[in-house]
């Protein structure tokens, strides 16, 4: 089910929204010299979430998937 932009907008808005814990970054499943990770964002309102970035150390850039 698509977000309105209201909806969106909220999410982006939300002061509450926070990672909690460690991030943890972890090697490349597909071996490449990129590290990654993922968490969940929690936040009041409760919307379902993820976190997920790369980073490559080599060229310092690492492309989105």
């Amino acid at each position: 089910m698509p977000l309105s932009n209201t909806e969106f907008a909220a999410i982006l808005n939300d002061p509450s929204k926070r990672i909690e814990g460690d991030i943890v970054w972890q090697e490349n499943e597909d071996h490449s010299p990129c590290v990654e990770f993922r968490a969940d964002v929690r936040s009041e309102a409760g919307w379902p979430l993820l976190r997920w970035d790369s980073y490559n150390p080599p060229s310092r850039l690492c492309p989105l998937y």
